[in-house]
């Protein structure tokens, strides 16, 4: 793989995970902090892998794979993916070797990401089954739960403003993943007089802008952090910035003295 461009752990992950869309594998990636082991998640063919990106300048030691392995359940994933640019030490090796845990060094090229995990389905497939596909279709009691509101509404409301969904016989199902990229366009949906529901998907997808952008200030990426801000406010988010509020406050101050010092004496007179 080139990573000559690459200075930062952050920008191999992002690296990795735009090779991984571009081979049209759908790809999210974790909360920067409190990411449970996992940096990216990985969907494909039905099967859930937890990854883990190491941008580093000596081998990866078994740690790492431990730590995705621990991810696993958290995210309900099937199988774990370590990917480095560096090496692997043995002992890694041998414990993803026992696990049916993925490694890609950097002298495996991920210009085909699909072929290698391709490979390694077919590989494990030989020793034990793939474990059930978790399938991400939703019922209509399912959106109940998500929304919080009647089956009425949802049919009403929601399925009135373009929410995706298939018909079985009398049953509605959703995929979770259509759902949620809907979500995200929608933003919002009118709910009664004067009331909106902000949707789930767009919730989640703002919190992760924004921890990508807090991510991307601490490592002084420009290029990331406008890239970030942007994302944002085609999404219907305004960042306004830290010296921004400050003007603001002062402003306030000021024309809050100017009040107490020529309007209110003007009053009394």
């Amino acid at each position: 793989m080139n990573t000559t461009d690459i200075k930062t752990g952050i920008d191999f992950e992002n690296y990795v995970m735009q090779l991984f869309l571009l081979d049209g594998i759908r790809t999210l990636s974790t909360p920067a902090s409190n990411d449970y082991g996992s940096d990216l998640i990985i969907k494909y063919n039905g099967i859930i892998f937890s990854a883990q990106c190491k941008f580093y300048s000596k081998p990866v030691s078994l740690k790492a794979v431990q730590e995705v392995m621990g991810s696993l359940k958290y995210y309900n994933a099937n199988y774990g993916i370590v990917i480095t640019n560096s090496s692997f030490t043995q002992q890694a090796q041998n414990l993803a070797r026992t696990n049916n845990v993925l490694l890609i060094d950097g002298k495996e090229s991920l210009e085909s990401p699909k072929e290698i995990l391709d490979a390694f389905i077919k590989r494990i497939d030989s020793n034990r089954p793939i474990p059930t596909p978790i399938s991400d279709e939703l019922t209509m009691d399912d959106l109940v739960v998500r929304y919080g509101v009647s089956k009425g509404t949802i049919l009403k409301n929601f399925l009135g403003a373009g929410l995706p969904y298939d018909k079985v016989g009398r049953e509605y199902r959703f995929s979770e993943q259509d759902i949620t990229a809907w979500e995200i366009e929608k933003r919002s949906i009118p709910y009664r007089k004067d009331e909106s529901i902000l949707l789930p998907g767009y919730v989640a997808y703002i919190k992760q802008k924004n921890e990508e952008l807090k991510a991307a200030k601490q490592n002084g990426d420009k290029e990331m952090v406008q890239s970030i801000k942007q994302d944002l406010k085609n999404h219907g988010q305004f960042y306004v910035e830290p010296w921004m509020w400050v003007l603001t406050g002062i402003g306030i101050a000021i024309a809050f003295i100017a009040f107490c010092l020529i309007i209110i004496p003007t009053i009394r007179l």
